[in-house]
């Protein structure tokens, strides 16, 4: 039972401490620092200029080529993840017909979890020394595949559009997509010795200040459908708060009881499965003529009952394992 209480206080702490930022976020737009039409130019400028930034300087500063051979399950780790993900909320779908046409919106909740910026200040909790730097490496390679995922199966799952209108080439050579690959490029053939400090330092900071313009910008798109006095899809909502926080965190945890593997790929899978919805997902629907308004509802709901599920469901996991 302390063990319990000591992983639920860690992780509780790393939990709200993100949370406040959208709170942040949602005071800036009512105050007015921010006005509404500023949401759109956020939301740009985080997926085509801070993501790529985050993304760049994280493998390039973080990894070595030898990392990315024996670190192969977490990447892999991430495909599994989705793909079981998707499929529970697929069938799901199929058997509850009253989603209707947010079913991509519902699939695209639930299989695509905010795989970096959470877990990052978690891990940096409940680990320390070299288990801190091979949890923070396999992160980073989850984040990787997760990323990719996330920016090429997000705009086909949440479009308003018809399929046949969506650009491909746009979805394949965006500049996340972009990013990594680039980063890839340069780690595998020595070349981050040759990007000079005053590159690589700007490009350092624009991507650290990725996390705080996504929170500010969902809590922006949140106080703004509030103002408009939306009405809120309860029944859609909770739907997607107890597959995504509670059912697929439950089928991995049975999945670790069952196969045990070790302790890093354990903890990895746990953490992940039990992580909100990506908070890129307003922002890419808002892009490609989703139902942004919906999207944030979902979001600003899981991230506020994650604040308590994720410390519950790491600290039995802690607990047994």
């Amino acid at each position: 039972m302390q063990t319990f209480f000591a992983a639920f206080q860690q992780s509780f702490t790393a939990i709200l401490s993100i949370f406040f930022i959208g709170m942040l976020g949602f005071y800036i737009l009512k105050k007015g620092i921010l006005g509404e039409c500023c949401l759109k130019t956020l939301s740009d400028l985080v997926i085509n200029i801070t993501v790529p930034c985050l993304i760049f300087n994280t493998i390039v500063e973080n990894l070595n080529p030898s990392d990315l051979f024996k670190m192969w399950v977490f990447p892999v780790m991430a495909l599994i993840i989705f793909a079981t993900a998707l499929l529970i909320a697929h069938l799901y779908t199929l058997a509850d017909k009253s989603i209707g046409e947010n079913s991509g919106i519902f699939r695209a909740l639930v299989s695509l979890q905010n795989s970096l910026f959470l877990p990052l200040p978690i891990i940096t909790l409940f680990f320390e020394g070299e288990r801190e730097t091979i949890m923070l490496a396999g992160l980073f390679l989850y984040g990787l595949v997760n990323g990719l995922l996330t920016y090429a199966f997000a705009p086909l799952l949440m479009s308003g559009r018809e399929k046949e209108r969506i650009p491909v080439f746009k979805l394949v050579f965006n500049a996340p997509t972009l990013s990594t690959v680039l980063s890839i490029f340069f780690l595998f053939l020595g070349l981050r010795r040759f990007i000079p400090y005053f590159i690589q330092y700007p490009i350092e900071l624009v991507g650290n200040a990725t996390v705080p313009l996504i929170m500010i910008s969902i809590g922006g798109f949140v106080l703004v459908h509030f103002r408009e006095k939306p009405k809120i899809n309860y029944s859609f909502i909770i739907k997607t708060v107890i597959f995504k926080l509670v059912v697929i965190p439950a089928v991995f945890l049975c999945l670790i009881f069952f196969f045990r593997p070790e302790e890093s790929v354990s903890f990895m899978l746990i953490l992940q499965a039990s992580m909100p919805p990506a908070t890129v997902l307003p922002l890419i629907a808002r892009l490609y003529g989703g139902n942004h308004e919906l999207l944030s509802q979902c979001l600003i709901y899981n991230l506020i009952v994650t604040v308590i599920s994720f410390p519950i469901f790491i600290s039995i996991f802690k607990t047994l394992f």
